[in-house]
């Protein structure tokens, strides 16, 4: 699938329902500029994650599905952040012909 430029700036396309998309697609951060918008997803992300790998070392007496539960829960909420980052990144950062 490619994107095509126009002048109103690249055309993306959005192959299930045949439409097209300009400019970067909306996310989360949809009100930032679009060159902050990934930037500050993908910190809240890298926060989220942090918290889902080395939280659960603070309790060591919660049982091990609880805390595995948990800390997928918080991945989770962590790839809510991850993917509109690199959708919107990749729409604002790359090569205009690309």
């Amino acid at each position: 699938m490619s994107t095509r430029l126009d002048e109103a700036g690249p055309v993306i396309p959005y192959a299930a329902h045949g439409k097209h998309l300009r400019g970067p697609p909306a996310s989360l951060a949809s009100g930032l500029c679009p060159q902050l918008a990934p930037i500050v997803l993908l910190v809240c992300s890298n926060l989220f994650m942090t918290i889902a790998w080395y939280g659960y070392l603070k309790f060591k007496l919660v049982p091990l599905v609880t805390v595995v539960l948990v800390s997928w829960g918080i991945a989770f909420v962590e790839y809510c952040f991850a993917v509109p980052a690199n959708r919107t990144g990749s729409a604002v950062y790359s090569p205009r012909g690309a």
